[in-house]
């Protein structure tokens, strides 16, 4: 019963589909029958990360390694003024991150 482009097709073919009536729309106990078979049209709430996951899932990305192998090296070659702006991007760069995967913040 699902179609992915629905929205392309004319009102008549969909009303025909779907089996229904522009009118009167679904019988009660058709109505009843599609949601003992389909399910009630509810969105399935997706479980969210947790911020210690969120903190460790930002070493996935290759960048954030970078900046802090360049900050150890800076800190172990006596360049502290270095190491301390790339710890300042690397901190930028996870805000970021949290800020667009930090969507649990709002819940």
């Amino acid at each position: 019963m699902q179609d992915r482009e629905a929205h392309c097709k004319p009102v008549d073919d969909l009303v025909a589909l779907f089996g229904t009536s522009l009118d009167s729309g679904l019988s009660a106990q058709v109505a009843q029958a599609r949601l003992l078979e389909l399910g009630a049209n509810e969105l399935v709430k997706e479980e969210r990360a947790s911020p210690i996951a969120l903190f460790f899932a930002q070493f996935k990305n290759t960048l954030i390694v970078i900046l802090l192998v360049a900050t150890v090296l800076s800190a172990v070659l006596g360049e502290i003024v270095d190491a301390a702006i790339f710890l300042l991007e690397n901190g930028a760069v996870n805000g970021v991150n949290l800020d667009v995967d930090g969507g649990w913040l709002l819940a």
